[in-house]
Formats: structure tokens, sequence, C-alpha cells
């Protein structure tokens, strides 16, 4: 925080909370409809020419505040189907001045089913001021389990996935970062801007999926599936007749624990005649699944592994990826008869 030599003691006349006030509680709450593109702005607390005591900008900023984290954070569907919000994202930025002009924001990241991302910047920069301003206030960030992070290279941490009940505790955490390591007095606006988009194009297409996007999905799909504790882009899964694994592959840099690929993948234990028939008819035909061993060559049973991927770059629906997995169901179970039989 940047101390200056203004009376603490000057009491001022409080303005009204907002020039666009966010909703009063959360029965006042629009409810954002999947996928829809929503952008809200205003002023939480306008600036005065003195420094203003906590006790009033806390008084202005801190319900108001609540509401927008709520409504940032919450991912709820009144049809209790959340999953329609997967690929959406939505974001908080609240920024401000400092006295010697410096500008300054706390932001939060928010996504269905993710952990919440806590960004504060300026980061590290290349201007010489602005680096300067980082360099105070990183020790304060530090000790609240910040580090420098992203493309952007601001300070930022992880909290886990946010309840309702998050709301009141993640917004007093903002307005602390600003008032006690931001040094916001209220000689400035402090600003906010609310925004809903989504990853999805027209035609609700996607270009990558985290694991915990796709294990919603797998139970939409009827398929039971966990998250492997060791591996967090694997997704161990079971229909109704055998287990297989659902791996993501090719994280994506400019967009946290989302991936380009998806490798369904299953085992056969096979004698080493019948994988190697079942390797060369797998990778003697034009489809995506391919064949090979994980066993030592003189093992006399051999792990055969079969994958089948999916590449999400260029944009697919939800069903697309729905279809390929059931496509490589009924291959693995056509070609497991068939060792069986053979």
């Amino acid at each position: 925080m940047i101390a200056d030599d203004i009376d603490l003691s000057i009491e001022v006349p409080v303005p009204q909370e907002s020039e666009v006030t966010p909703p009063a509680g959360p029965e006042e709450f629009k409810v954002l409809a999947p996928h829809e593109a929503i952008g809200l702005g205003g002023v939480l607390c306008c600036g005065l020419p003195v420094r203003r005591l906590r006790t009033d900008i806390s008084g202005i900023v801190l319900r108001p505040l609540i509401n927008l984290v709520r409504q940032v954070t919450d991912w709820t569907d009144p049809l209790g189907d959340e999953g329609q919000y997967l690929g959406d994202y939505r974001f908080l930025v609240l920024n401000t001045k400092t006295a010697s002009g410096i500008e300054t924001f706390v932001q939060i990241w928010s996504e269905p089913f993710d952990e919440l991302t806590v960004e504060v910047g300026p980061g590290d920069r290349a201007d010489a001021a602005l680096q300067s301003f980082a360099d105070q206030i990183r020790e304060s960030l530090l000790d609240r389990g910040f580090e420098i992070g992203g493309n952007a290279s601001n300070f930022r941490k992880l909290l886990p996935v946010p309840s309702k009940e998050d709301a009141p505790r993640v917004a007093r955490e903002l307005l602390a970062i600003l008032m006690d390591v931001l040094g916001y007095d209220g000689r400035s606006d402090l600003a906010y801007k609310f925004q809903q988009e989504s990853n999805l194009r027209a035609g609700h297409l996607v270009t990558g999926l985290s694991c915990s996007a796709l294990q919603i999905l797998c139970s939409r799909w009827g398929l039971r599936s966990r998250i492997c504790p060791d591996e967090n882009n694997l997704l161990e899964v079971h229909d109704l007749h055998q287990e297989f694994h659902l791996n993501l592959f090719y994280p994506q840099p400019h967009r946290k624990a989302f991936f380009w690929e998806i490798h369904c993948v299953s085992f056969l234990d096979l004698t080493q005649e019948k994988a190697n028939a079942l390797m060369s008819e797998v990778n003697g035909k034009p489809h995506l699944m391919k064949a090979f061993t994980t066993s030592e060559p003189h093992d006399l049973t051999q792990r055969v592994r079969l994958s089948f991927g999916i590449n999400l770059a260029g944009g697919v629906t939800l069903e697309h990826v729905r279809c390929q997995i059931v496509e490589f169901l009924e291959l693995v179970r056509r070609l497991r008869r068939q060792m069986v039989t053979t």
C-alpha cells in the first residue's frame, strides 16, 4: 500500500453506491442463458478529492460486490442442468487508479465446475513505473498465496470451486486486496466490468474441453466416470459392458485446463498370436483407431492398447464428441468378441 500525508480522519458525504446499481439480492438476479454474451459495467464507488474512511468504502462497495461475485460464480441452472453452461466463462474486473496515476485491478475468472482464478495487476511489466509499483505490492501478494502466472504475467492464485455461500468470502478478499495491497482509498472511481462469454462458436462448436467438463458430459451421456487422482487429464470411464479411459492431450496455452484432443483408450490381454493378428487388422484399416502392444516382446500374454483420437482444434459439436466415443466403444466390443471366438 502506498502511504501519503492525507488526513485519514476527514469525513465525507457518501454518494450513491453505483451509477449502474448491481442486483440488490440473489432473488433479483437475471438468469443468464447458456452461451449468451452479456456485458455490464458501472462504478461501485465514486472518487472524491479526499480520502474516505475504510468503513465508508466497505459500506458502499461490499454488498453490491458480493452480488456481482455471486453472479460470476453461480452456474446453477433453473432446470437443474448445469451442463448447459459447458464452454461458457464469466469474469469480473475491478479497476481503479492510484494517486500517482498507476492503473490497478483485481479480477476473477469463473468456468462451470472449475476452480476460480483470481488475478491482481499490474504484475511483471516492461514499463518501469508499472514494474516499480508491482515490486512494492509483490511481498503482500505472495503472503496471500499469489504468484506470477498466466499469459499476462499478473499475480494469480486459484481458489476451490466456489459454492453460493462462498460469494461473501471471495468479495471480502477482493475488497481487502484493493484497500490493503493496492492502496484504494476512495479518491478515484472504483469501476467494475462483468462479462459472460462462450468458447462455443456458431452451432455450439467446442474447440477444447477440460477434464471436469468432459466428466459432466459423460454423466449426461450415461457413462460413469471419475478423474484419476494422480493424473488430472485422465478419466476412468465405465459403460454397461467395459471400462475404458479418456485421456486429454495437448493443453491449450491461453485457456486454463483446456485441451485440444481426447484419446479414447481400451486394453485387451491376448496371446502373442492374437495380439499380432489384432494389431495387423486394426492398423491395416483407414480408421481412427490404432493398436499397439505395451508388453515386452517375450511375454506370453500381450497387453494391446486400442486408441482412438478426437481432435477438437477445428471446432466440433458435443454431439460429434459423443458419437465418436460411441463409435470407439462399438469397435472395441466387436474386436473383443472377435478375439474371443477365434
